[in-house]
């Protein structure tokens, strides 16, 4: 359990930097008064969204350091054999890694073409929808 612990603590510690380093960005952006475009404004978005999500993520994991029951619980979540199937044939692996290119490259698509960017959210948003359909198909029958 003690790696466990290291596990999180080093997850904590890269979520809360990029956290930091994304309110550094966001504050100096702010300071400086940069003109945004709606490339600029989406992909500013998607990093905040993003840092939103970490912040809620490490309050889960400080909260389940302090809680052996939690961590345990945690622990057996992320080990179970069930749902490391249900993940591997749901496409987890590759799946948000595929989105996550694809939103960049809205992001660079925008620049050239709205339409383009539009169509490469949509698609990417399509994708994570299909994933969890088949995430929760997977589910109930594994």
């Amino acid at each position: 359990m003690e790696n466990y612990k290291k596990k999180i603590r080093a997850r904590v510690f890269f979520m809360a930097m990029y956290t930091v380093a994304v309110s550094v960005f966001n504050l100096v952006a702010h300071l400086l008064d940069l003109e945004y475009s709606l490339p600029t404004d989406f992909l500013m978005g998607m990093i905040c969204g993003i840092d939103l999500v970490a912040v809620f993520i490490i309050a889960k994991y400080l909260t389940a350091l302090k809680n052996e029951e939690k961590l345990k619980a945690m622990y057996i979540e992320e080990n179970d054999e069930r749902n490391k199937t249900i993940r591997l044939r749901s496409g987890y692996p590759i799946v948000p890694a595929f989105v996550f290119v694809m939103l960049l490259a809205a992001v660079v698509a925008g620049y050239f073409n709205l339409t383009v960017m539009i169509t490469l959210i949509a698609t990417a948003f399509f994708e994570l929808v299909v994933c969890l359909v088949i995430k929760l198909i997977c589910q109930k029958t594994v």
